[in-house]
């Protein structure tokens, strides 16, 4: 299992990948509109990004989930919302992701 955090230095933003060693998956965590860092970051990891999460929504930043989702494959996960966008997966219970 890896983890990393992402900062975005200019507004402080930081954002996290959590991978698993074993089934070459991770997920983003809330995602910045720059989405290179993340699939960089997957690529140095041997890794594919199946999950894009947003934990809420952002007042401080605008979500990369969007872009990041069109440039890898993923299940997008959010708290249960009637106006999310696009196909996603609600976050209920305890799932486990990895």
């Amino acid at each position: 299992m890896w983890f990393e955090s992402i900062l975005r230095k200019e507004t402080g933003c930081v954002t996290y990948m959590v991978g698993s060693t074993v089934s070459g998956e991770c997920a983003v965590f809330d995602p910045l509109w720059d989405v290179a860092p993340y699939l960089r970051m997957a690529a140095s990891k041997s890794s594919r990004i199946r999950y894009i999460i947003d934990s809420h929504s952002h007042a401080d930043h605008v979500s990369g989930a969007r872009r990041l989702a069109a440039a890898s494959s993923y299940c997008r996960s959010s708290p249960r919302s009637p106006t999310t966008p696009l196909a996603w997966h609600p976050v209920t219970g305890s799932p486990s992701v990895m």
